[in-house]
């Protein structure tokens, strides 16, 4: 007897219209469909991308999202990175969305999950320094579909890492003082 099919809603917006997709996933992708935050804690990004994909043909995170020369955040992926790879209109519509980016030479406007406020200064390359894997904040991004914020970016849940790690949790590190 073969195994009941789990159904999944995913809106994703392409160009100025907007796609609805319906998809069957196999028990494997259940499991991640039942794990998933309520609705409301999803977030619609302009083009499908599955992080568990790209992470099967063992791309590092560095590949797609690259470090500004500041330190500050990590670089969301810009469409000719995408190409790199993509280079042939095969991939349907979303490709075409990429294609059309890169030939006006404007970012994918990719939704930020994570944020931290403007008063804190976060570097991911001194946490990739320290050997903090991607997957300590951001959670198994290389077994997700779909993307979620996994932790909290409270000022609590860094110095509470931080101490776990016996990182130092002198207030300089992330704000600027006397100013």
């Amino acid at each position: 007897m073969t195994s009941p099919l789990r159904w999944f809603i995913a809106f994703a917006l392409v160009g100025s219209g907007v796609c609805l997709i319906v998809a069957a996933c196999s028990d494997a992708r259940a499991e991640e469909q039942d794990s998933l935050p309520p609705r409301s804690a999803l977030t619609v990004q302009p083009i499908p991308f599955s992080h568990k994909q790209h992470a099967a043909q063992e791309l590092a995170c560095s590949r797609c999202h690259n470090f500004k020369d500041d330190a500050r955040g990590s670089a969301m992926p810009e469409p000719n990175a995408c190409l790199e790879c993509h280079k042939h209109p095969s991939g349907g519509s979303w490709l075409e969305v990429v294609q059309k980016h890169a030939q006006q030479k404007t970012p994918i406007p990719w939704v930020r999950i994570y944020r931290v406020p403007e008063f804190v200064f976060f570097s991911h390359r001194d946490h990739l320094e320290a050997d903090v894997a991607c997957g300590t904040c951001h959670g198994p991004v290389n077994t997700r579909e779909i993307l979620w914020k996994e932790k909290e970016t409270s000022m609590k849940v860094c110095v509470d890492c931080h101490k776990s790690h016996e990182a130092s949790v002198k207030c300089n590190l992330c704000h600027e003082l006397n100013q």
